[in-house]
């Protein structure tokens, strides 16, 4: 999301709203599901459960990691696809610039 600032828009490449939507839901439901497990393993925890399959999940490493880099992933392409060039804000003078 904030790395969308860095794209300069030269045109009206109409996906740049979607792709901002879609990069703020995947970050929400990673947020949400990371929560869900906390509470799951402190449930865990405060009743003394020792079946692992109570609190633990062993594949929501790897499936954080895919959500990610798949959101990096379709970045890049929305930069390659828009033709999108990077750049920096330039620092503004204070006080007259000399």
């Amino acid at each position: 999301m904030f790395s969308l600032a860095f794209f300069e828009d030269h045109t009206d490449f109409p996906f740049r709203l979607l792709l901002t939507a879609v990069a703020w839901a995947a970050g929400l439901v990673c947020a949400l599901y990371g929560l869900r497990q906390f509470h799951r393993r402190r449930r865990a925890l405060l009743s003394a459960n020792d079946d692992p399959t109570a609190w633990e999940s062993p594949s929501a490493p790897a499936v954080v990691v895919a959500v990610f880099s798949g959101m990096i992933a379709l970045m890049v392409l929305y930069a390659v696809v828009s033709h999108q060039t990077f750049h920096t804000h330039k620092p503004v003078a204070v006080g007259g610039g000399r």
